[in-house]
């Protein structure tokens, strides 16, 4: 694994754009199943809707296009389809960033092992601005300015550096690698190749694209929005409009609501017409409001 430069872009296909992360950082597609490079193979999206119509057999009319049926497994949570779609991502990034990610275990995943290697001197020094302070309504946050931010990240920088001078000491005094290793801190860089069906990486990038989630994730989480955007479009619209860009209420949450709401089910049934909704749609939608009343 090459650890101090940013690869070049292996293939033709926009969706194998290498994205530089943070500052020494990067992420890159290195391959996708179905791929988008090869001519004889389906789209990520047509791969999805081909999987579900396979539960209808033969015989069956095909009522929907594939925008259609890939709207109605999103909305519908039949997530099966979309795990039938891997992507397999080469990431390098700082370890405390790699812990966060490998707490997903349905990646499958391997790392630059630093028992093997030496590893070199790259380490994430954040930039003042992004030196905060600790946000005192989301207990795991940073949030505000701090005057001594230029101090602080410079602090942070030789730290890094000390703590390397002394994990090469260490070598040089023969200690082994697995154990000179102990004395590098987590904003050390790492290497790793990280794949994921697309149903757990959707479900990956909700999660660290969140504000709750740590700054450091979150740019790592947006290039990967970005590659699926290019390698199955159609999912993704479908995706943040059923769920990103949805919400959903507890039965406490419910029952406020139906004491306070006042919901003219005709104004909306009009409304759905103007906009030309289905009558599946509709239906669906007119439950959920008589639940209400």
């Amino acid at each position: 694994m090459n650890n101090s430069n940013i690869p070049n872009q292996e293939k033709s296909h926009p969706a194998f754009e290498v994205y530089k992360v943070l500052d020494k950082g990067f992420i890159r597609l290195v391959d996708c199943m179905p791929s988008p490079c090869d001519p004889n193979s389906i789209s990520a999206d047509d791969a999805i809707a081909q999987m579900a119509r396979v539960s209808y057999g033969g015989g069956t009319d095909k009522k929907r296009d594939n925008s259609g049926l890939i709207n109605y497994l999103m909305e519908n949570r039949h997530t099966s389809p979309f795990e039938g779609v891997v992507l397999k991502f080469h990431i390098k990034m700082p370890i405390f960033v790699e812990r966060q990610m490998s707490r997903h275990r349905t990646s499958s995943q391997n790392q630059l092992s630093a028992r093997y290697s030496v590893l070199p001197n790259d380490f994430y020094i954040p930039n003042p601005d992004r030196c905060q302070g600790q946000d005192v309504d989301m207990k795991q946050g940073s949030c505000g300015h701090l005057s001594n931010n230029e101090k602080i990240s410079k602090s942070i920088n030789e730290e890094s550096n000390t703590s390397y001078k002394k994990y090469e000491e260490l070598l040089e005094m023969g200690l082994s690698r697995e154990l000179a290793r102990t004395v590098l801190s987590v904003n050390i860089y790492t290497e790793a190749y990280w794949m994921m069906n697309l149903h757990n990486l959707l479900h990956f990038i909700n999660l660290r694209v969140s504000p709750h989630a740590q700054y450091e994730i979150r740019e790592y989480a947006e290039k990967m929005r970005e590659t699926v955007k290019r390698i199955a479009p159609i999912t993704l619209n479908s995706w943040e409009k059923h769920v990103q860009k949805s919400i959903s209420f507890s039965k406490e949450d419910m029952s406020i609501i139906k004491e306070c709401s006042n919901v003219d089910i005709e104004l909306i049934k009009n409304k759905t017409e103007e906009l030309g909704w289905s009558k599946r749609k509709t239906d669906k939608i007119l439950s959920k409001l008589n639940s209400l009343s």
